[in-house]
């Protein structure tokens, strides 16, 4: 089976003042990214976390949400028994709006940096800077009281970012689905439904109700026993 593309080509440009956002998750058949709960549960198989890891070693950075440290605490880093050629980790990058990455986090190990965007109260910014390796940035907010993401899109770049994989969790993701700020997504789907109760890839708010955030077209897709890899690319041009 041919291996599937790391890098499709882009329908549209990306625009200059930002990185290029790649969206990359794995959902159950029913759109669900964890188990019941948030518990976590891995739907990848080992042929995905490679090709997962093979995609982080293209990238420049990597951003998650604090919904995602919280819940699994996640390193961030290239597994080399998932990519025996190794290469550069990727600046790690997280949305924290209110404070409360823990200091013992995996992300703040030191090596590779770390970037915190967060907003708020300069003295609580300051408990964030003890962390080894993390430079914690203050953003503005947006109309929902988090981290502006126009705001966070434009450091990364001026920081000589060119390219970021944001990796969840469903909050974030609808912020850059809903702002057309997405330029590809990647989505391994797990032959498995994991029912009600358990987050969804995008979290909708009601602001959302009945509209679709964004619309895509379905480029390439390769399919095993344990599940498929769908790549997509935005219908309307980024922005």
């Amino acid at each position: 089976m041919p291996l599937e593309p790391v890098a499709p080509e882009l329908h549209h440009p990306v625009p200059s003042w930002r990185p290029l956002v790649t969206v990359n998750a794995a959902v159950s058949l029913d759109g669900r990214i964890a188990g019941r709960g948030g518990r976590t549960l891995r739907l990848s198989d080992r042929e995905d976390l490679g090709r997962v890891h093979r995609m982080r070693a293209v990238h420049d950075a990597i951003l998650v949400g604090i919904g995602t440290v919280l819940a699994d605490d996640p390193a961030l880093v290239i597994k080399h028994e998932y990519h025996a050629e190794g290469g550069r980790d990727p600046m790690r990058v997280v949305l924290d709006s209110h404070h409360r990455t823990p200091l013992t986090a995996r992300v703040a190990s030191g090596t590779p940096p770390t970037l915190i965007y967060s907003v708020g109260a300069e003295d609580r910014i300051e408990r964030l800077r003890k962390m080894h390796g993390v430079e914690v940035v203050a953003c503005p907010r947006d109309a929902s009281g988090r981290v502006d993401l126009k705001a966070a899109l434009g450091d990364l770049k001026a920081r000589g970012i060119e390219s970021l994989m944001v990796e969840g969790g469903s909050r974030v993701l609808a912020s850059f689905f809903r702002a057309g700020f997405v330029d590809r997504v990647t989505l391994f789907v797990a032959p498995v439904l994991v029912g009600e109760g358990a987050p969804p890839l995008v979290a909708v708010d009601a602001e959302d109700s009945g509209t679709p955030l964004a619309g895509f077209t379905l480029v390439h897709a390769t399919g095993r026993p344990s599940g498929a890899v769908v790549h997509l690319l935005p219908d309307k041009a980024p922005r």
